[in-house]
């Protein structure tokens, strides 16, 4: 019966070891998509095309006539003091998180999508305002209120399956005068996506919301920043 107990164990520890020692089963990596490999036109940005960076479809609406644009756009452009609509492509932080470029997002309903139409985790990503927004709120415009005692900004971005399950919203507030703060964000942040969104998802939904609205809705310039997508693949 001792030979027989000690032939089990040296089985058991074979087997352990077999396992342990297994190089056919894939071992997931955070893979960083941070725009850097789009093609920018002279301007240094993006904004008549979709742009795929590393399998994520970056979707885009432009209309020719009035050179106008919603959904994504790709920039490398940093001028974080000049104000108004026609700074719409820079950063507020005055830098991408890494590299040059990162991308903006503009408008309800943008949408970036795995274009193999495959499912992936998200970790998270950086986000920080656009200059344009970040100083609609930080002084006030003719279209939109300087921002006080209790405003806020938050973009809402939410996570589907390929078969359109809505599996998780995140919200960030952008800017935050609640209860006391004085949040105005013109660094990047990290947001994670873990516990919000947990599953893999195909694609991700952007939408706004502001406490300054009016007739036709959010009279704060519908605006976020975002680079380094990290994808579990």
């Amino acid at each position: 019966m001792k030979k027989n107990g000690l032939l089990v164990a040296a089985l058991s520890l074979l087997l352990v070891a077999t396992v342990s020692c297994d190089k056919t089963a894939p071992v997931p990596f955070v893979s960083p998509i941070g725009f850097e490999t789009v093609t920018l036109g002279e301007m240094g940005y993006l904004k008549e095309s979709p742009f795929n960076e590393d399998g994520l479809l970056c979707e885009n609406n432009y209309n020719a006539e009035w050179n106008a644009w919603k959904g994504f756009a790709c920039s490398s452009l940093v001028d974080s003091v000049t104000s108004g609509y026609t700074n719409d492509l820079s950063v507020s932080a005055g830098k991408a998180y890494l590299g040059e470029k990162f991308a903006v997002v503009y408008e309800d309903s943008a949408v970036c999508k795995f274009s193999n139409n495959g499912e992936y985790k998200i970790k998270g990503l950086y986000v920080t305002n656009s200059t344009y927004a970040y100083l609609d709120m930080k002084n006030g415009s003719a279209y939109s209120k300087k921002f006080g005692a209790g405003d806020w900004f938050k973009v809402i971005i939410k996570g589907f399956s390929a078969t359109n399950v809505l599996l998780g919203t995140r919200e960030v507030y952008l800017a935050d005068f609640r209860d006391g703060k004085t949040t105005l964000l013109n660094t990047w942040g990290y947001v994670s996506l873990e516990e919000a969104i947990p599953a893999k998802v195909q694609r991700l939904e952007f939408y706004f919301d502001s406490s300054d609205k009016g007739d036709w809705g959010v009279n704060t310039p519908k605006y976020v920043c975002i680079d380094n997508i990290l994808v579990v693949r």
